[in-house]
């Protein structure tokens, strides 16, 4: 026996004394009689509609796991004592910081932007430790717009992980995005 469902909130008959709610059933559902007597639903469901709603997913999920500046202790940590956990955890993860402008290297064409340490200081001379920092020279920017930027400049930078310096503890990253703001 195969019951076809026509609209989403149709309920189904089954063999004992009740109906089965299917309130968000999809349309077009076949459902089919086990031989223990439990309804199993087979649904056609379409290709694109899927793969949009996976993609949705992973983005979502992508945009929730990235790291922050609030992470670069344990991510140097990680770096630092145990590799493993580092390059699972997070070496290749995105990382998302707003820090101020220290300069550009006009031949590896690295911006470098500070995050404010543990003391809250943006300046080096005020710090009692030279603040974490990140490098990317893959950010697409043209030298006329860094051109105007000062070391107070406050940046977004975000990119992915490639390489932790343990001893200074920067983040080196790649595929870049930094705006000024």
């Amino acid at each position: 026996m195969q019951t076809v469902l026509k609209t989403r909130a149709e309920r189904v008959p089954t063999r004992g004394a009740g109906e089965l709610p299917l309130l968000k059933a999809v349309k077009g559902a076949i459902l089919t009689p086990e031989t223990s007597g439990i309804w199993r639903m087979s649904v056609k469901f379409n290709l694109r509609a899927a793969a949009a709603l996976a993609f949705a997913c992973v983005a979502l999920s992508a945009a929730a796991q990235a790291l922050t500046q609030s992470d670069i202790n344990q991510i140097v940590e990680a770096a630092r004592y145990n590799t493993p956990r580092y390059e699972r955890d997070y070496k290749g993860r995105t990382f998302i910081g707003i820090g101020t402008f220290v300069g550009i290297n006009l031949s590896s064409r690295n911006i470098s932007v500070a995050f404010d340490n543990s003391l809250g200081c943006r300046e080096r001379a005020s710090c009692g430790s030279t603040p974490p920092m990140a490098y990317c020279s893959d950010h697409g920017l043209k030298s006329e717009v860094v051109a105007d930027w000062t070391q107070r400049t406050r940046l977004r930078i975000e990119g992915m992980i490639v390489d932790v310096n343990t001893v200074t503890s920067n983040l080196s990253l790649k595929s870049c995005k930094i705006t000024a703001g």
